[in-house]
């Protein structure tokens, strides 16, 4: 959930009319479902939300995330301690790739089908002005521990050259 410090930091930034960029950390650990993290932020902030990638499972099922505006499934190499993700990019695959599904379990692909489907017909569109005058939020879903988990919302925006990204521990 939202900690204290998260709170006052989206506080600041709204005051002072800059741009929030939202990453969601520690997927690898069991935690609150991504539409319920994204209602927080919402409600709480009055602030909408638009999830730039997607976790691929979460805790010790978490595999990777799919990018929204790419449409691309990025699978994290699982060869870490406790087979969480250890930090590269194992595969990058379009999501309609048909070797998906024999990479992914069955009810996680099933799950991200679902998933995407939702966000694809609520989801809205990412309004770049919008972010930049602090009035949406992209949101991004990863861990830490994975370096790869942070390259996408690097190589997502060019933007002002004030950039602020806030992390947000799930749970």
């Amino acid at each position: 959930g939202l900690e204290p410090q998260t709170r006052k930091l989206f506080e600041v930034c709204r005051l002072n009319g800059l741009p929030v960029f939202t990453f969601v950390n520690k997927l690898d650990r069991p935690s609150l479902e991504p539409l319920e993290i994204l209602d927080q932020i919402e409600q709480e902030f009055n602030l909408p939300t638009y999830a730039v990638n997607w976790p691929i499972g979460s805790g010790d099922q978490f595999r990777g995330v799919f990018h929204r505006p790419m449409r691309e499934v990025h699978l994290f190499d699982k060869t870490g301690a406790a087979g969480r993700a250890k930090g590269a990019i194992a595969n990058v695959l379009k999501f309609d790739d048909p070797r998906l599904r024999e990479i992914l379990p069955e009810d996680v692909m099933s799950l991200l089908e679902e998933e995407v489907e939702l966000l694809d017909e609520l989801g809205g569109e990412l309004d770049l002005q919008a972010v930049r005058d602090g009035q949406l939020t992209p949101v991004f879903f990863g861990c830490v521990r994975s370096a790869a988990s942070l390259l996408l919302p690097s190589r997502s925006f060019h933007l002002a050259p004030r950039r602020l990204f806030l992390l947000l521990p799930r749970g």
